[in-house]
């Protein structure tokens, strides 16, 4: 039985305030940064999105390189429902 790759959505478009300034998704985990990590091993799942602050931001050099979706969401600071909103509307339809 196969079985069809799935669409991953990730997270990332907060600011970390609750880290005290540090940016938690930025985290050296095992030689990269937390975020790289998570996005990496999505991908043995399916397409990745990963929802980001608006550019420039770290967290898109984090994410050079690797084959996924980066998904700039403007209107990051409205909380987790903007990101899943923008990043559901950014899904293919055939999925």
């Amino acid at each position: 039985m196969t079985i069809a790759p799935l669409p991953v959505i990730l997270l990332a478009a907060g600011a970390s305030t609750r880290m005290r300034g540090r940016d938690k998704l930025m985290e050296d985990i095992g030689g990269e940064p937390l975020l790289r990590r998570q996005a990496r091993l999505a991908r043995g799942i399916g397409p990745v999105t990963v929802a980001l602050p608006p550019a420039p931001h770290p967290r898109y050099t984090a994410l050079s390189g690797l084959d996924i979706t980066p998904l700039p969401i403007p209107d990051a600071a409205e909380g987790m429902g903007a990101s899943l909103r923008r990043a559901f509307a950014a899904l293919p339809l055939d999925t």
